[in-house]
């Protein structure tokens, strides 16, 4: 029996640009998300998200400081995203902290061609805020799928991008994201950038994004006293 086709290696890091595209995804996932600004910090960047489920997010390019600052914080709904081998981070950390899944920052040429939406959605752009949304709604005018985008230094950061179940595979993703990429492009900006969950890597593949590195989240958990 013939083996299924393995999904290659991810191509190897280089840190100056791996680096550079960190820094640019960090402030324009803030921007989408009405943040404060991150702040730059020796181990990478830091932002003060502020909400329950997720009060301090740590970004690092990679884990060379992940040991140290795994033991150092002790608030609960601390968050670390580390850039780099799944296995070198996991062994860095804190035995507090619980890691999740291995999402991937990917990166992609905006593409000038438009992708329509297909009949009989309609989509819509607006600006809210330092960011904008991309909306595909249903002839009755009910919300079938969304995206975020900000730009921030020439590059379009990508966010929340979500297809409702009933709405799946009809390519409203790959439409609302054209439509937010032509606008980025509208205004010189030609390089996206998103995080991808495993699932969402494959597709992003498929539409030609490239893998720039993993990202290994891990949190600090609540601990919630014991019910009587």
């Amino acid at each position: 029996m013939a083996k299924s086709a393995e999904r290659p290696s991810l191509p190897p890091l280089h840190p100056s640009r791996t680096h550079h595209l960190i820094g640019r995804w960090v402030h324009g996932w803030a921007l989408t998300r009405d943040t404060p600004a991150p702040v730059r910090v020796p181990h990478g960047h830091r932002l003060d998200v502020g909400v329950r489920g997720h009060r301090v997010r740590h970004v690092l390019p990679d884990a060379r400081h992940a040991a140290w600052l795994s033991r150092s914080l002790s608030a609960p709904d601390s968050w670390l995203k580390v850039c780099g081998p799944r296995e070198e981070t996991v062994a860095a950390l804190d035995p507090r902290w619980r890691v999740e899944d291995t999402e991937y920052l990917m990166t992609v040429e905006l593409s000038p061609v438009p992708v329509p939406v297909p009949a009989p959605y309609t989509a819509r752009v607006s600006r809210r805020g330092s960011s904008y949304v991309a909306r595909a709604l249903t002839a009755e005018g009910a919300g079938a799928a969304g995206a975020l985008m900000a730009t921030y230094e020439g590059t379009a950061v990508f966010d929340q991008v979500v297809t409702e179940p009933e709405h799946r595979r009809a390519g409203l993703a790959r439409a609302l994201m054209n439509a937010l990429g032509r606008t980025a492009r509208a205004q010189g900006v030609y390089t996206g950038l998103l995080v991808a969950t495993e699932e969402g890597r494959g597709l992003y593949e498929h539409l030609g994004w490239e893998v720039v590195c993993p990202l290994t989240p891990a949190r600090l958990p609540r601990h919630e006293p014991p019910r009587a």
